[in-house]
């Protein structure tokens, strides 16, 4: 008799729109995603499955089930693992003064790059000597809820028609 102990079949990845809140703290300073070179636009398709746009920096877009945080930081050229987040302005690294920490829903959260971000979650990385205050975790915006459309925008805020998938390019209002 054959028995197959933790034998599992990866689950095909599934059409998903969730949005998360994020940021991410180096030494007190929030790194500024508010760049081109970070946003998925109508002319540029950085990923497919996960991406920022409108130049909004505080959202992140998923769009198929099993997107990392790894996979949405290699999209915009950086590198996020369990000892290092690589930015552009360096690469910062745990040591003995310093460490690296991933915090979803102000909860600490060990999967580190292997997190998957959910529909509105409240992601924060963070790298300093001592655990983010309160200020920092509240300092994360509540706009996923918007572009998941489970909270009524602010007046004037336009949400654009935004279609993705993993088997067609993304498009924002048609483009």
């Amino acid at each position: 008799t054959l028995f197959l102990i933790g034998c599992t079949t990866p689950l095909e990845p599934q059409t998903v729109h969730w949005h998360a809140d994020f940021k991410v703290s180096i030494d007190g300073n929030f790194v500024d995603f508010n760049k081109l070179q970070y946003m998925t636009t109508p002319y540029v398709h950085l990923s497919e499955r996960t991406h920022m746009h409108d130049f909004n920096p505080n959202v992140l877009h998923v769009h198929q089930t099993g997107v990392t945080l790894s996979e949405f930081f290699e999209s915009i050229g950086m590198e996020f693992s369990e000892n290092c987040f690589d930015a552009n302005t360096g690469r910062y690294c745990n040591s003995p003064t310093h460490k690296l920490r991933l915090y979803v829903n102000e909860k600490p959260n060990s999967q580190m790059e292997n997190y998957e971000p959910k529909d509105l979650d409240k992601i924060l990385i963070y790298f300093d000597t001592v655990e983010p205050p309160q200020e920092i975790l509240n300092s994360i915006t509540s706009q996923a809820c918007i572009y998941s459309l489970k909270c009524a925008p602010p007046e004037g805020f336009v949400i654009p028609n935004e279609s993705c998938s993993a088997d067609q390019p993304c498009t924002v209002d048609g483009k």
